[in-house]
């Protein structure tokens, strides 16, 4: 089955940064525990925040207000790609079905970036809306089209599947 619906950032050869559900975050890390410990691997968990921020205007909204060595870098992100400096990251994953941005940022930070987004016009949405995002988008909502249950091919998830790892290219 499906145990998590996260994002695997491949910051270097060596360096992953991994964004689970917060509702599943402790059962997940257990489980990359128990498999870490096969291998020469360290799991960290981090208290980070994440604010998501998505929508037509979701870059121009963003981006003047992440720090001054990010910007230029988040202005040039590919979709499925990020850029970070030693505090702050930013992905843009697009997880809503919408274009925008999903900035990581230490959780002394998070209060006044939110409040700057407010600010600039960024209005604050629940869970609720970002799954009809999602279901708009055609993409699946994990407890709820897939979980531990339900394996990637029933929730029509086969386009996740490397078949042949060495060829396989998302």
């Amino acid at each position: 089955g499906v145990i998590d619906d996260l994002i695997v950032y491949r910051r270097s050869d060596t360096d992953y940064r991994m964004v689970v559900n917060a509702g599943t975050a402790d059962r997940d890390i257990a489980w990359m525990n128990k498999q870490a410990a096969d291998f020469d691997v360290t799991v960290e968990p981090r208290e980070l925040s994440l604010i998501a921020v998505q929508g037509p205007n979701a870059r121009e909204k963003t981006i003047p207000l992440l720090p001054a060595d990010l910007q230029t870098a988040a202005t040039e992100l590919k979709p499925f790609s990020a850029c970070w400096n030693d505090g702050w990251f930013v992905g843009r994953t697009g997880y809503t079905g919408e274009d925008g941005f999903e900035v990581i940022l230490p959780n002394a930070a998070a209060v006044s970036f939110w409040q700057a987004l407010a600010k600039a016009g960024v209005a604050p949405i629940g869970l609720g809306a970002r799954d009809t995002l999602r279901l708009e988008a055609g993409m699946n909502l994990y407890g709820s089209d897939m979980d531990e249950h339900i394996t990637p091919l029933q929730a029509g998830l086969d386009w996740t599947v490397a078949w042949a790892p060495e060829t396989r290219t998302f």
